[in-house]
């Protein structure tokens, strides 16, 4: 009986702790399938170095002067001088998060794999799909 109620008790215990553990699911307005898109599509454009249309077309507007083509182009030489060509996505993860405000915007988490160099990007995007944040590691 000690030994049903101790693993009962263990099984309890990680239940609790997956279901805490579980990532929100999406605000209604925004769909996992297009913040996937957009954010492979993104990438694409980066690695083929068409920074101007990145920033014309998918930046907010309030973010255009800080986020330029010559800063994209900079992380780029900075982080991946070297990478190749770019050969194919191999993981992603959408997580949904809240700014300082309680806005809504969702980040997406992608891995892709260049010819010689692993990039994790992860973009931010606002409610009406534009880019909020840019970063590569």
């Amino acid at each position: 009986m000690k030994k049903l109620l101790s693993t009962l008790s263990l099984l309890l215990l990680i239940l609790i702790i997956l279901t805490a553990c579980s990532p929100k699911p999406l605000p209604e307005k925004f769909d996992e399938g297009k913040v996937k898109s957009s954010a492979e599509n993104i990438i694409t454009l980066f690695s083929n170095e068409e920074y101007e249309k990145i920033t014309n077309d998918f930046i907010r507007e309030d973010l255009k002067a800080a986020l330029t083509a010559d800063v994209l182009s900079g992380a780029k030489s900075k982080i991946m001088p070297n990478a190749g060509n770019l050969v194919e996505f191999s993981n992603s993860s959408i997580v949904a998060q809240k700014d300082k405000a309680g806005n809504d915007f969702v980040a997406a988490v992608v891995v892709a794999k260049y010819k010689d160099q692993t990039v994790t990007y992860t973009l931010s995007f606002d409610e009406n799909m534009k880019l909020i944040g840019f970063y590569l590691k």
